[in-house]
């Protein structure tokens, strides 16, 4: 935001923010014990915020 404000860019607030409660990466960090999470079949609940 610093950065920003010092290179004149424009910062744009929103009233809402919001992820899909069953949000999940690609990729991630692994020892190879094929454990973890897997992709959701549906988007599932918002978590508004």
């Amino acid at each position: 935001m610093k950065e920003y404000r010092e290179k004149d860019r424009p910062i744009i607030y929103m009233d809402e923010t919001y992820i899909h409660s069953s949000h999940t990466h690609e990729k991630s960090w692994s020892d190879n014990t094929n454990e973890g999470l897997d992709r959701p079949v549906s988007e599932g609940h918002l978590i508004v915020y």
